[in-house]
């Protein structure tokens, strides 16, 4: 779990609202080998069927700010899944941004998150070091560190002529050495390198392609 530290007055106060609502958060320090302040939160919620578990990421350039974040997109796919009419019996049933949220949702599959929940309170991190704060100097301290690991960062300006005409930017970055993700879980990249190099650099066990976590992406 994240530090006390990474959790700001606006954080603190979301977990309050949270729990007078029966529902528990789980704030997990999720920075890779890039340093980028990262939190993966998960919402738990022991009495509602079709909502029991949700998830929400978030980067930063600092915690807090990763954490709050996390914990707002985690809470607005809870009330979208609520909301939701559609019924996802399989894996095979899932075909859009949804569906994997929806079916894993389901209380009947919470034990799927216990590698998460179990012990997590003595698994305490302590604050990670926060990005600078100038939008220039914190994306030169990115590229710098990808470039350390030998990774390409590709951009590439997706301005059309009316956002330039309103005086507008639109860019997209492409970091292919990166582990890409998909919600299908019939066509997931279990190939890439990253997969399997990149736990072992950060000092975790690094498994095999039969070994990985066989549940839909729970992302939405």
């Amino acid at each position: 779990l994240v530090d006390d530290d990474a959790r700001s007055e606006s954080v603190v106060g979301l977990i309050a609202w949270l729990r007078q609502r029966f529902v528990e958060t789980y704030l997990f320090d999720a920075t890779s080998d890039l340093n980028v302040p990262t939190v993966y939160c998960l919402l738990t919620s022991e009495y509602d069927d079709r909502c029991s578990q949700v998830v929400g990421a978030a980067a930063g350039r600092r915690m807090c700010d990763a954490a709050e974040k996390a914990v707002l997109e985690a809470v607005s796919i809870m009330r979208i899944v609520r909301e939701r009419r559609k019924a996802v019996a399989g894996p095979e049933d899932i075909g859009d941004v949804l569906d994997g949220a929806s079916y894993m949702g389901e209380r009947t599959r919470s034990g799927a998150f216990d590698f998460l929940t179990e012990g997590a309170e003595k698994r305490r991190r302590r604050c990670r070091e926060p990005l600078p704060e100038s939008a220039t100097a914190a994306l030169k301290t990115v590229v710098d560190r990808l470039h350390r690991l030998g990774y390409r960062a590709v951009r590439v300006d997706r301005t059309v002529k009316e956002l330039r005409e309103a005086g507008l930017t639109a860019v997209n970055m492409v970091v292919p050495d990166l582990q890409p993700m998909s919600l299908d879980p019939f066509a997931q990249f279990k190939a890439h390198p990253r997969l399997y190099e990149a736990p072992a650099r950060m000092g975790y066990g690094a498994h095999g392609e039969e070994e990985l976590n066989p549940w839909p992406q729970p992302f939405a």
